[in-house]
């Protein structure tokens, strides 16, 4: 079952959400600043330009908290896959806690501003969890790569 926006609302804070971006069945995450620009990306003017033909490691402003009942599903805003971007993966186990790091790849080259949405988060209600995520990217910081 997808959560609303009213649980959303009333869960946002533990969540580490902006209650500012809910939507009616997801909420907006937004473009945070990149520890350290990668091969093919440039920040300039508080826009990230990406470069085509590269995997560019993009992080969530938002620290995220998944409570241990729910997952959540990561996808691009309609807008931004209109404008050149792909994404891949985007799973967010019951227990994860950090910033959310989207593997984007761009058509042609593309400017993104830092601090506006990005990407949608769907959350799910997970029934029968007896254990949570503690894997390798539990409270991350920023974007991260593949460990």
């Amino acid at each position: 079952m997808v959560k609303g926006n009213i649980w959303l609302q009333a869960n946002a804070e533990q969540l580490g959400i902006n209650p500012e971006h809910i939507q009616p069945a997801s909420v907006d995450l937004c473009l945070g600043m990149p520890s350290a620009p990668s091969s093919g990306m440039m920040i300039k003017d508080g826009k990230l330009i990406l470069s085509p033909g590269i995997v560019h490691h993009l992080p969530t402003v938002e620290s995220i908290n998944m409570p241990a009942d729910c997952a959540a599903q990561m996808k691009l805003k309609s807008s931004k896959a209109r404008a050149g971007l792909n994404m891949s993966g985007g799973w967010v186990d019951p227990g994860f806690r950090g910033n959310l790091t989207a593997a984007v790849t761009v058509t042609y080259q593309t400017e993104l501003t830092i601090g506006q949405p990005f990407l949608q988060l769907v959350f799910y209600q997970v029934d029968a969890v007896d254990i949570i995520y503690d894997g390798k990217y539990q409270d991350s910081v920023g974007a991260v790569g593949e460990r």
